[in-house]
């Protein structure tokens, strides 16, 4: 079982992405990032953790627009 399929079973039985997260650092060695980027990969939401942080940071820019002072 690699990892990816290790957090989808833990996902699946749990409900819980965080508990996922956590299983999948704990047994596969992960980085928090890497484990972040497989949760993204797994529910399809990104294909990388940059990118989806980048998309979040131009909704959240488009969102709150600077103001000059």
């Amino acid at each position: 079982m690699n990892a990816a399929q290790h957090f989808e079973q833990v996902l699946a039985s749990t409900g819980d992405p965080i508990s996922a997260i956590r299983a999948v650092r704990e047994s596969f060695g992960l980085s928090l990032p890497e484990a972040k980027e497989l949760w993204l990969q797994s529910t399809g939401a990104s294909d990388s953790l940059d990118g989806h942080q980048a998309k979040l940071a131009s909704q959240l820019e488009e969102a709150f627009p600077s103001r000059d002072i």
